[in-house]
């Protein structure tokens, strides 16, 4: 054997010698992958132990709290009811429909979805994107001693929400992965501070699952009677049914077993029977009630078009339909990965289209500036992934 085939051979053998070191690395990592699923599994299956403990049985004696029974469920008649003006909270409630968020009605559901939660009630409410569920529980944040925890899956729209708040003087924080320490403690502060220097708190399920100090400040607000309600926005994210299903949504089911007293609304833009059911059990809610809107949106066309298999033609066929169709008009481009969101928006800012990415792997500032940008109409389009557009509130969107 020449000294050429030696030297093929010896890296033959290291290659080898390597490929039965990673095989028994990914043994290893299997393994490991096999005890954390399993310890996890267990851990999701205390928790829901923990809710069926937590509701009562059929057999419960009448000396268990009011509060921690269910709700009887409600006629249609009964339901009805909650459409009127002639609760408590009624006068303040149109007040502020019209002064704070400068609407002269409401539109269909919301009233009796607002009515029942000031009255304290669990609630899911199932709505068509723009159709108003965030009023829901705006509202009634502004009409309720102290704050409104609210939940929602992305930073994206939580600044959403908060910008929005802000441009109607409705005092709103929220807390994140990037909040800064100083925030952060004015935050915590606020939460038991008897003049609710705010009155919609913003987390992620993130930040309740691995922040006992959030925790801990949420009992302390709760025992003060400064936490007025908890909502949990795409509440189809609990369940593993869900299309966007959020792991650490499974964890909420927290917040009702340690804050019984207060009243929870679910919301979605999209959610089956059985997801919601779902989600009921993960939340730890018993018979909540339901209200479900009409999906009928009349002012949506959908158009299917065939992409060509070339990058540069496709690229030119997505230009010439945003000028020829939606010239200056809002948009979305939804792509598969971070790098087609970067490389579209670059091909479309040479072609005169003011497009920007936004993906996931983005500098949180970078990605704040994106979304206000195009809420204000600065920039056109947003070429996106998945990681932009959930619960996003824009009026005046012309195409996706």
């Amino acid at each position: 054997m020449d000294g050429g085939a030696n030297d093929v051979q010896a890296e033959l053998d290291s290659v080898e010698a390597e490929l039965d070191l990673l095989e028994l690395q990914i043994a290893e990592l299997l393994e490991k992958q096999a005890q954390l699923t399993s310890r996890k599994n267990s851990l999701l299956q205390q928790l829901e132990e923990a809710c069926d403990s937590a509701r009562p049985s059929s057999s419960s004696s009448s000396s268990s709290s009011k509060l921690s029974r269910a709700e009887p469920a409600m006629s249609k008649q009964e339901l009805q009811r909650y459409d009127g003006s002639d609760f408590l909270w009624s006068k303040e409630v149109v007040q502020h429909l019209k002064d704070s968020f400068h609407l002269s009605k409401f539109r269909p559901l919301q009233l009796r979805a607002i009515n029942l939660t000031l009255a304290g009630r669990d609630l899911f409410l199932v709505m068509p994107t723009g159709r108003g569920k965030s009023l829901c529980y705006q509202l009634p944040a502004v009409c309720s001693k102290g704050f409104t925890l609210v939940v929602t899956p992305l930073v994206s729209l939580m600044e959403d929400q908060t910008m929005y708040l802000k441009s109607v003087d409705v005092p709103a924080v929220m807390l994140n992965a990037s909040s800064n320490k100083e925030h952060a403690k004015a935050v915590m502060a606020g939460m038991t501070d008897p003049k609710s220097p705010f009155k919609l708190l913003y987390v992620t399920p993130e930040k309740i699952a691995k922040s006992k100090l959030l925790m801990s400040r949420l009992e302390k607000a709760y025992n003060a009677n400064l936490l007025s309600r908890i909502a949990v926005d795409e509440v189809h994210c609990c369940s593993q049914w869900g299309h966007d299903f959020r792991p650490d949504y499974k964890l909420l089911g927290i917040l009702k077993r340690q804050f019984p007293k207060i009243p929870l609304l679910g919301l979605t833009a999209t959610a089956t029977s059985s997801v919601l059911k779902d989600c009921e059990k993960i939340l730890c809610v018993s018979q909540p009630i339901t209200l479900t809107a009409s999906f009928n949106r009349i002012n949506l066309y959908y158009e299917v078009r065939v992409k060509d298999s070339d990058t540069e033609a496709s690229i030119s066929d997505i230009t010439t339909l945003i000028k020829s169709r939606y010239q200056n008009q809002s948009g979305i481009v939804y792509v598969f990965s971070q790098k087609d969101a970067e490389l579209l928006a670059s091909e479309l800012q040479k072609r005169e289209i003011l497009a920007y990415p936004y993906h996931a792997n983005m500098d949180p500032d970078d990605k704040t500036r994106v979304h206000r940008r195009w809420t204000s109409n600065k920039i056109q389009v947003v070429v996106a992934t998945v990681a932009f557009g959930m619960g996003i509130d824009k009026p005046d969107v012309r195409f996706v």
